[in-house]
């Protein structure tokens, strides 16, 4: 299944194989990754894209819709709501040999689940660090 399009057309899978060439209707749809530094990065993102997808259902009925994933500072990926609110992931489990420090993806979506409890549909919510020990919000 594809977890990932990198620059608007190529789908990949959540292991990084390439799948083809979109579109494709799915739904949740695949996140976004423009401009990609590198291979390394398409990788990790598809990973993290991976990690993530079978949350988004239930994340789409809490009002937070993912669109996109991109790298971000110190090896983390961030994913981006379709309100542009960045939810910093962490390291994806194959894009670092440190992220066996970082929090499990069902603890990262219980930490999302507690901002929403604060801030619902994220309002007000410029970023969340969600790989952390406790959740860190920053407001716009």
């Amino acid at each position: 299944r594809p977890v990932l399009v990198v620059d608007g057309d190529v789908l990949l899978a959540a292991d990084g194989r390439v799948l083809g060439l979109g579109p494709v209707a799915l739904s949740p749809a695949p996140l976004r990754l423009e401009d990609p530094p590198s291979d390394e990065a398409v990788l990790d993102c598809a990973a993290a894209a991976g990690e993530v997808l079978p949350y988004r259902p239930a994340l789409e009925e809490a009002g937070v819709r993912l669109v996109g994933v991109r790298p971000d500072l110190n090896d983390t990926l961030t994913f981006v709501t379709d309100a542009g609110v960045e939810l910093c992931w962490g390291r994806a489990r194959r894009a670092s040999r440190l992220a066996y420090l970082d929090i499990a993806p069902a603890q990262r979506i219980e930490h999302l689940r507690q901002v929403l409890i604060d801030f619902p549909g994220l309002r007000g919510v410029r970023r969340a660090e969600l790989w952390l020990d406790r959740p860190q919000v920053t407001m716009r």
